[in-house]
């Protein structure tokens, strides 16, 4: 069960996990919610039209690929992270969502339990 109402909660994702984004969007009660979406901005708000509370960074369709991980983590080493009331999901290409999730929980140091990295599809 991913939780809902813990105070921050961060989300990167491309296209395939904007769905998923949508359905938690719903139900999250936070203090802070960040989205990075790989996806290019007019498509991300098309879908996400209600984006109030959202701290989102639309980062271009089909970029979630290893060139794009170092400023991405640049971006991401910027965002102060709240260790006992924290939730990171992570979704989309199989090798960057595991390079995020170990860089949070080896470099921000995380508890593994409340970083979700999720393959849902793996580069050729």
């Amino acid at each position: 069960m991913v939780p809902t109402d813990y105070a921050f909660q961060l989300y990167v994702c491309d296209e395939t996990g904007l769905p998923a984004f949508k359905r938690r969007q719903a139900d999250i009660t936070v203090q802070s919610l960040h989205l990075f979406a790989f996806v290019d901005e007019a498509t991300g708000r098309d879908y996400l039209p209600d984006l109030a509370g959202v701290e989102a960074h639309w980062l271009g369709s089909g970029a979630m690929n290893a060139s794009q991980l170092d400023a991405l983590i640049a971006a991401l080493d910027k965002i102060s992270l709240p260790q006992e009331v924290s939730f990171v999901w992570l979704t989309g290409e199989g090798t960057f969502a595991k390079a995020l999730g170990d860089y949070f929980v080896e470099r921000r140091g995380l508890d593994p339990a409340f970083v979700r990295a999720v393959a849902y599809w793996h580069a050729k």
